[in-house]
């Protein structure tokens, strides 16, 4: 029966007996082959490493479950996000060689899918697991598969209004539209022409059945700033008189005498 709880934690462990409590070791594969990770047999030491997982919640990794799992190597940047599981869990050794296993692990609140499920097949396979998704996993003859599910989201523990000692405030909406026109932008907010708890709108709005949303702008009065008002009316703009001048007293007026620049040029021509 395929687990509904989402993954929570993931370790490398050397020896499959030795995995920390809570954890589930993946020690064959679904053809029930060996799912030794590290599977090198030119060493004369027998090497192996198993991978293992938890659906318990921890203290120090907090309310957190399994996003994504993969493999890279290990001379490729860490994606944002990921964290590299670098030693295995039981005898502190490197988990792997030129490669690295890497997880995503996110908060509960903050995902609505995480992984239910972790497959490891052999090469030998010609089937793969139900409903899982295939994984980048370059070690040897294995092929990774997980298989995502819903996220439960348990309800919130805070208090409701009911138990609260204060009633909160019924939100009212009090903005109506009308089809009337708009007031000029120089009526004061005293004339009776001005409504302040009616924005008037054009007649393309929607009727007056739908409500607008509040924002910080209601009731505001739509009236244009008292100096604007002033520079808008002819009889208080005052513009200044041109004198106009003829083309001989522009002439007289900027007239430049250059006898100094002649006479230095004719000294410099002597001294030469």
């Amino acid at each position: 029966m395929m687990s509904q709880e989402p993954i929570t934690g993931v370790c490398i462990v050397e020896d499959k007996s030795r995995v920390p409590a809570g954890f589930e070791v993946i020690s064959l594969t679904t053809d029930n082959y060996d799912a030794d990770l590290w599977k090198d047999k030119k060493l004369r030491k027998k090497i192996t490493r198993y991978l293992a997982f938890t659906r318990m919640k921890d203290a120090v990794r907090g309310d957190r479950v399994l996003g994504d799992l993969t493999v890279m190597k290990e001379d490729i940047p860490t994606p944002h996000g990921f964290t590299c599981i670098t030693h295995t869990e039981d005898t502190k050794e490197v988990v792997l060689k030129k490669k690295c296993v890497i997880i995503r692990l996110v908060d509960r609140k903050d995902t609505n899918e995480a992984v239910m499920d972790i497959y490891i097949t052999s090469g030998k396979s010609r089937s793969r697991p139900v409903e899982s998704t295939a994984r980048g996993w370059e070690i040897k003859d294995l092929a990774l598969f997980l298989r995502y599910g819903p996220v439960v989201h348990s309800p919130s523990n805070g208090p409701t209004p009911a138990d609260l000692p204060y009633q909160y405030p019924v939100r009212q909406n009090t903005i109506e539209y009308s089809n009337e026109p708009a007031p000029s932008a120089a009526v004061p907010v005293s004339s009776p022409l001005y409504h302040r708890p009616t924005l008037t709108r054009q007649s393309t709005m929607r009727s007056p059945e739908h409500k607008a949303h509040m924002s910080g702008i209601d009731g505001v009065p739509f009236i244009l700033n008292p100096v604007l008002v002033a520079a808008s009316n002819p009889d208080r703009i005052s513009v200044p008189q041109l004198e106009l001048k003829t083309r001989e007293e522009i002439l007289r007026l900027y007239e430049y005498d250059f006898s100094t620049e002649r006479s230095v040029k004719r000294q410099a021509a002597l001294t030469s």
